[in-house]
């Protein structure tokens, strides 16, 4: 009888941890520890409340404590992509009540190709006040924000991109301040600050653009909108024969230089003392905001980007206008 006793009691065990309606809890901790944050100069903006909390490690990304997709390390499967989005996170927005931010924590190797479609994707739902959780610089754990209240997407095409008149810089300007640029760009940390050229070119557009690949970080200032025979050397008059050219030797400027780069180290964006990559920015965004396109290769870390993001507008500076490219496969 003891022995039927011991049976019931084993099998009524089983038949109770076989429940299907017990509930699996999922944990709902952090998926990302604070050393795996990126740094940025730009951390003291305010979180926008009612946001949409959107996490990305390497493995998987949640929205609102829950797991969304898989991720392969840190990029987003193919299956889950449609139209520059990610299918299950539009459903999930649009699922819900709708809210105006987002909110995002991600993994320092996070891929710059996953965020772009993560902008796109909630620019899609018209959210357009963006907020990323960062690191304060120094060795520190503490953390703040750096939010981007005027953003869009766009995917990469190579063209120059424009802005609306406010925010959109002239090359006159660089060509105004160049020296300036160039001075703050060799303050530390550089690999290469172009100088004033001789023969800059004059008038038209010009696009400002952050690239970042490895652990180098590019600012490319290129001239735009002007025709292409306004850039033409005038044509020198015909000397007769044996009659010495006015003025002696003739020099060869070459065609009008059209475009300037200025490139650091990773470094540069993360020092707590005056970056010099807020120094070349100043001259030219310090009295009212820029319009900055950002771009990197689809394996760029974002922490690179954002970073380098943090240096160029720090805390106490104007934000800028942005336009994320989402980048194409190499």
């Amino acid at each position: 009888m003891r022995t039927v006793l011991v049976g019931l009691s084993l099998l009524s065990m089983l038949v109770l941890g076989c429940d299907d309606s017990e509930e699996v809890q999922q944990d709902t901790g952090p998926i990302i520890g604070l050393m795996e944050l990126p740094i940025s100069l730009r951390n003291a903006d305010a979180l926008p409340g009612d946001a949409v909390r959107i996490e990305m490690s390497p493995s998987e990304m949640r929205v609102d404590g829950t797991t969304l997709i898989a991720l392969e390390s840190g990029r987003v499967p193919a299956a889950e992509r449609s139209s520059d989005q990610i299918s299950k996170l539009r459903q999930a927005l649009q699922g819900g009540a709708a809210r105006r931010a987002g909110a995002i924590r991600l993994h320092v190797n996070t891929p710059y190709e996953t965020t772009a479609l993560v902008l796109n994707t909630l620019k899609g739902a018209n959210i357009n006040t963006v907020a990323f959780e960062v690191r304060k610089p120094g060795g520190s754990a503490d953390t703040g924000w750096m939010v981007i209240t005027d953003y869009r997407v766009e995917p990469a095409d190579g063209e120059p991109e424009t802005f609306p008149a406010a925010q959109q810089r002239r090359w006159d300007e660089l060509i105004q301040n160049w020296d300036a640029v160039y001075e703050a760009c060799r303050r530390d940390y550089y690999v290469d600050c172009a100088g004033k050229p001789f023969n800059p070119a004059q008038g038209g557009e010009m696009e400002i653009s952050l690239f970042a690949r490895g652990s180098a970080l590019k600012v490319q200032m290129v001239r735009f909108g002007v025709d292409e025979e306004a850039d033409q050397p005038p044509p020198q008059p015909q000397m007769i024969e044996g009659v010495p050219t006015p003025g002696g030797e003739e020099v060869d400027m070459g065609p009008p230089v059209t475009e300037g780069a200025f490139t650091w180290r990773f470094q540069a964006a993360t020092d707590d003392g005056l970056s010099p990559i807020t120094g070349a920015f100043q001259p030219l965004c310090g009295a009212q905001p820029c319009g900055v396109v950002v771009t990197g290769d689809p394996e760029t870390m974002t922490m690179r980007l954002l970073s380098f993001l943090g240096a160029g507008f720090p805390n106490g500076t104007e934000a800028p206008h942005l336009l994320f490219e989402i980048p194409r496969g190499r």
